[in-house]
Parts: structure tokens; sequence; C-alpha cells
């Protein structure tokens, strides 16, 4: 998956930061690792580890107003984040 991730990325116009968390205890320092390269947005994959846990990592998105992408479809939650002049993005 990596490989194809790689070959993708100039295609795509964008970077990709990938950021490992193998237990819950290693969310926080997974995500604060991340927010550091600034990312526009976050896409979470459907990894039962993450569906888990995926109302902690929302309401983080929502604390640091990141946008984010979720695979799993049965994630009904709805967060939205004003912009500048007041509109939702």
């Amino acid at each position: 998956m990596a490989a194809r991730r790689d070959r993708l990325r100039p295609s795509l116009g964008m970077t990709l930061i990938s950021v490992s968390a193998q237990h819950f205890a290693e969310f926080e320092s997974a995500f604060s690792m991340m927010m550091r390269d600034r990312p526009d947005g976050l896409l979470m994959t459907a990894d039962q580890l993450h569906l888990r846990h995926a109302d902690w990592i929302i309401d983080y998105l929502d604390r640091h107003r990141l946008p984010g992408m979720f695979q799993a479809i049965h994630i009904r939650r709805i967060v939205t984040t004003p912009s500048v002049n007041g509109k939702l993005r």
C-alpha cells in the first residue's frame, strides 16, 4: 500500500503524511507529530483501531479545526467548521 501511495503523490498534487499508532495510547503523540507538518486535512482509514476511537479522532479534528475524510460510511457524526467569513466549508 505504501508503494502505491508513493506513486500517486505527484499525480494527486498533494503531500501525504503518514503517522503510525498501533495502540490508542499512541494517538495523542501521533496526531501531535502530524500537526507539526500543518496538514490541510486527515484521511482516516477503516482500520478497527480507528473505528473504535472515531469519536476521539473527530473531537481532535474539531479542536484543531482540521477537516477529515472517513472511509467508513457508518460514522455519522457531522462536524462543521466555520470559515473565516462565517460560511461553512
